[in-house]
């Protein structure tokens, strides 16, 4: 990887085509908000795990684990599910003034 100046995007050269520019790519510049969906989606996997374990646990289908859930647990899930809700609505906010522009 080559970069003549810092403030440029950086240019990725194969050792194949050192020298000819029409193998030159550049590498788009960072998106702040693809990384801020990642990890969101990320998180919604996470509860979405969570809450697959609550619901066999409080229905009894999970006998392997008889362990009763806490009010503290529940108060933890709950408030990522807050969490969760109030991101998926700036999510779509931003996706609606992304499509006004």
């Amino acid at each position: 990887m080559r970069n003549s100046d810092w403030t440029t995007a950086p240019v990725i050269v194969s050792w194949r085509s050192a020298g000819r520019p029409r193998d030159r790519q550049q590498i788009p510049p960072p998106d702040e908000d693809a990384r801020q969906d990642s990890v969101f989606l990320a998180e919604l996997a996470t509860l979405n795990t969570l809450l697959a374990r609550y619901f066999l646990r409080s229905t009894g289908v999970d006998d392997r684990t008889s362990a009763e859930i806490s009010p503290d647990d529940e108060r933890l899930l709950a408030e990522r599910l807050v969490a969760a809700a109030d991101g998926l609505r700036d999510r779509a906010g931003r996706r609606e003034r992304d499509r006004e522009r």
